[in-house]
């Protein structure tokens, strides 16, 4: 295994920060690119997730997401690149331009008929290694009747996937509830893999995974997620869109 594959990450994380992609870039030479699914994106934003480096010399990250509106073209995240030794990574946001690929890499269904009343919304997180090849995912599935001013007829549906022999799902969740105003589904769970011998078992826990459906037919979209005692480095990706 090389180097850089033998990194031990405890991802957890503490702290986001907020830079520019360049200005980040120039901080240190330590980045390594991460393999990306074929999907293009507008409306971008760079951000760089700043963790803690532990006495050990493993990293400390977590992926905290607040609510947020669902653009009607969905929305998209990904890790760009990765600096194990200042405990960073990349992260790039945005809308997707291309539905069919977008579905397609947020491994969802196309959307269905379009009605008056009633829509669907979904939020898939999804950990990687650093060639893109798929650990694990979370998704969260809601629809909901609207009609301008209240919700009813509420559905959610979760999935939990381990997409590699060595990773087990210990558990998966999911419940529907109605907050004032919003029909909301959220979904939680927990995966390890044991995969890297002589080294601790890695830990991805997926905290809440929440769609709310509003009155007026738009979604909002919130998530928290990480990975503990990360052997290979790992990075978080995350879809959301409409059906």
């Amino acid at each position: 295994m090389s180097t850089r594959l033998s990194i031990c990450l405890v991802a957890v994380l503490l702290a986001m920060t907020l830079a520019p992609a360049s200005a980040a870039a120039d901080e240190s030479g330590g980045w390594s690119s991460i393999t990306l699914p074929s999907l293009s994106l507008s409306n971008t934003k760079t951000v760089v997730l700043q963790g803690t480096k532990q006495p050990n010399g493993a990293c400390r990250y977590q992926y905290v997401d607040e609510p947020r509106d669902i653009p009607a073209a969905g929305w998209a995240r990904f890790t760009i690149a990765v600096d194990p030794s200042t405990c960073r990574k990349l992260l790039e946001e945005g809308t997707p331009t291309d539905q069919a690929a977008f579905r397609a890499a947020a491994g969802v269904q196309g959307p269905s008929a379009p009605t008056s009343s009633r829509r669907g919304a979904w939020q898939s997180v999804v950990f990687s290694d650093i060639v893109n090849l798929l650990l694990t995912s979370d998704t969260t599935q809601i629809y909901w009747t609207y009609n301008g001013s209240t919700v009813s007829n509420g559905t959610a549906s979760g999935s939990c996937q381990p997409f590699l022999a060595w990773w087990t799902n210990d558990y998966c969740y999911v419940a529907g509830s109605y907050p004032p105003g919003s029909y909301l589904g959220n979904t939680w769970s927990k995966f390890h893999s044991g995969f890297c011998v002589g080294l601790p078992t890695t830990y991805i826990y997926q905290y809440y995974n929440k769609v709310w459906g509003h009155p007026d037919g738009t979604a909002a979209i919130a998530q928290s997620s990480d990975s503990i005692d990360e052997c290979i480095i790992l990075h978080n990706t995350v879809y959301s869109g409409y059906n």
